[in-house]
């Protein structure tokens, strides 16, 4: 679980960055900043109680940030809009 919220951190801020440089996302990027933050302050208690468990005598799976197995870290983050298929979606983007 270590891992995962290091590799959650990591991405997020990646996200962060695409966004700062892009004018027409500031409410977007305001939004998934204030999420970071809120989900950083839970990983931290969430770490903390990793590390407390980590300590019990017989604990004998990995200690602190591994390497996830089975999953690669995409390039870049930003997922593009979907396309729009009904007629309303469709006039709101020709206007």
């Amino acid at each position: 679980m270590h891992t995962a919220i290091y590799n959650e951190q990591k991405e997020f801020m990646e996200v962060l960055k695409n966004l700062e440089g892009c004018p027409d996302s500031i409410l977007l990027s305001s939004e998934v900043d204030k999420w970071f933050i809120q989900q950083s302050q839970l990983n931290a208690i969430h770490n903390f109680c990793l590390d407390k468990i980590e300590v019990f005598p017989g604990f004998s799976d990995t200690i602190g940030i591994g390497i996830c197995l089975g999953s690669c870290t995409p390039q870049s983050t930003v997922v593009p809009s979907p396309p729009i298929d009904d007629e309303f979606g469709a006039s709101l983007m020709q206007d």
